[in-house]
């Protein structure tokens, strides 16, 4: 319990969430650049359809 609220363990709770939040940032930015080439793709195939 102690080192959970000495520095060490606010070091580590600040590294985790700071870890999460670059993971989420990410992610979403990956599933927004999925889609783009999605809608591209798709744009493609119409066109050349």
């Amino acid at each position: 319990m102690v080192s959970k609220f000495g520095p060490g363990g606010i070091v580590s709770v600040g590294i985790h969430a700071t870890s999460i939040t670059g993971s989420a940032a990410l992610h979403g930015t990956a599933r927004r650049f999925s889609g783009v080439a999605a809608s591209v793709s798709f744009v493609l195939i119409r066109a050349r359809g």
